[in-house]
C-alpha cells in the first residue's frame, strides 16, 4: 500500500486544490516504489506489526506515514520506507540542523565547553582527532575546534556543506560510505560522533559498522538518537515532536539501541538518556494542549511554572532513563 494516505481534501481554492491533487497523485506513485520491509532493520526478526499512522510534519495533517514495531527488540520504523532521493524535498535550506544558527549563538557553547571540556556529552581534549558524521551546519565541529581538536565532518546536504565551508571547516560532501570509498580523504579517528543522525539512516547496523572502520583502537563512538520508548512518546504518539516524520525512518528504544550496538559488533560502554530542560518544557506544553486541551495561548504564558519544573524533572527523567534522547557510548569489540 502507499506510504502516504490521503484521507480527505483540504478546503482550498482551485489553484491550491489542483496542486494538492497532483501531489496526491504523485504520492501514490511514489508509494508503490518505496521499499517495504519484511523484517526488523535492527534485529532482523520477522515478528513485526503495524503500530500506528503518523502525521507528516511538513504537509497537511491529512497525510500519514505508517509505523511498524518489532516484537523482538521493540524497535519502531517507517514501513514502507523512502530513500534519500525521494526525501530530498524535505531536506531543504529551512531544515533546522542545516542552519549554523539553529543552536543560537555559538559563543556561549564555546565558553561553556572551555570550562568543562565537554560538549554534547563527550569529553574533548586538545589534539584529539574527531569525525562528526552528519555534521549539519557545523556547530559541533566549531566548538570542538575551539578546544584544540582536529576535526573532520561528513555531510550529505549541499546547503549544510556550504554553511560548513563558510567557516572553513574540513567537511566531506556525501554519505559516510562515499567518504570511506574515497580512500584519499579518510583516516582513523580518536572520537566519532553522530548526533541525531542514525535515525535518518535506512540501515543503522551498516551505518555503525562504517563508523567502526574509521575508529582508532582505543577510540570512542558517541551516538545520540531520540528515545521513542520514553514516557512522553508513549503519551503523545505522533504529537511527540522528536518523532519527526518523515525525516526519522527509525524510532529507537533503549532495548533496540542496545541491540543496534550488538548487531554492529561494537562494544556498548554505556547507555543513558539526556533530557534538556528547554525541550522538556516544550513537551510539557504539548502534553497540556493535547491531553488536557489547554489552549496554546495559555501554555506559553506560564514560564514561571515550566522553567523550574523542567529543570527538576529533566534530572529525574534521566535518572529513570526516560529522557527524550538516548546516548550510546561505544568502542571496538574485542576480537
Amino acid at each position: 500500500m502507499p506510504l502516504i494516505i490521503v484521507t480527505e481534501e483540504p478546503d482550498v481554492d482551485f489553484d491550491k486544490k489542483y496542486t494538492y491533487l497532483m501531489y496526491s497523485f504523485l504520492v501514490e506513485r511514489i508509494g508503490i516504489l518505496m521499499k517495504t520491509l519484511q523484517h526488523c532493520p535492527i534485529c532482523k526478526s520477522e515478528s513485526i506489526l503495524h503500530d500506528f499512522h503518523g502525521r507528516c510534519e511538513k504537509f497537511p495533517e491529512t497525510q500519514t506515514w505508517e509505523l511498524y514495531k518489532c516484537e523482538s527488540c521493540s524497535h519502531g520504523f517507517m514501513n514502507p520506507q523512502p530513500d534519500f532521493e525521494e526525501l530530498s524535498e524535505y531536506y531543504t535550506e529551512e531544515y533546522g540542523p542545516y542552519d549554523h544558527e539553529n543552536e543560537g549563538s555559538i559563543e556561549p557553547l564555546i565558553e561553556k565547553a572551555k570550562k568543562t571540556g565537554v560538549h554534547r556529552d563527550v569529553k574533548i581534549t586538545p589534539g584529539m582527532e574527531i569525525l562528526d558524521v552528519g555534521c549539519g551546519g557545523g556547530s559541533f565541529l566549531r566548538v570542538a575546534q575551539s578546544l584544540g581538536a582536529k576535526v573532520q565532518g561528513v555531510e550529505p546536504s549541499e546547503h549544510a556543506y556550504k554553511v560548513c565551508r563558510s567557516f572553513d571547516l574540513p567537511v566531506y560532501h556525501g554519505m559516510l560510505d562515499d567518504y570511506i570509498a574515497d580512500g584519499k580523504t579518510n583516516k582513523q579517528f580518536d572520537l566519532i560522533t553522530s548526533s541525531h543522525v542514525v535515525e535518518h539512516h535506512p540501515d543503522p547496523v551498516a551505518f555503525l559498522g562504517d563508523m567502526a572502520k574509521l575508529l582508532k583502537p582505543g577510540g570512542k563512538i558517541s551516538i545520540a538518537v531520540p528515545n521513542a520508548g520514553c514516557f512522553w512518546s508513549k503519551q503523545l504518539g505522533d504529537h511527540w515532536y522528536p518523532i519527526q516524520l518523515p525525516f526519522h525512518l527509525m524510532q529507537f528504544t533503549l532495548q533496540s539501541a542496545e541491540t543496534l550496538a550488538n548487531q554492529s559488533k561494537l562494544k556498548l560502554v554505556n547507555i543513558s538518556t539526556s533530557e534538556l530542560p528547554a525541550a522538556l518544557a516544550a513537551i510539557l506544553r504539548t502534553w497540556l494542549r493535547h491531553k488536557l486541551f489547554i489552549p496554546r495561548k495559555l501554555t506559553v504564558l506560564l514560564p514561571f511554572i515550566f522553567n523550574p519544573l523542567s529543570n527538576w524533572l529533566s534530572r529525574y527523567m534521566d535518572k529513570k532513563k526516560q529522557g527524550q534522547a538516548i546516548i550510546l557510548e561505544l568502542d571496538l569489540a574485542e576480537k
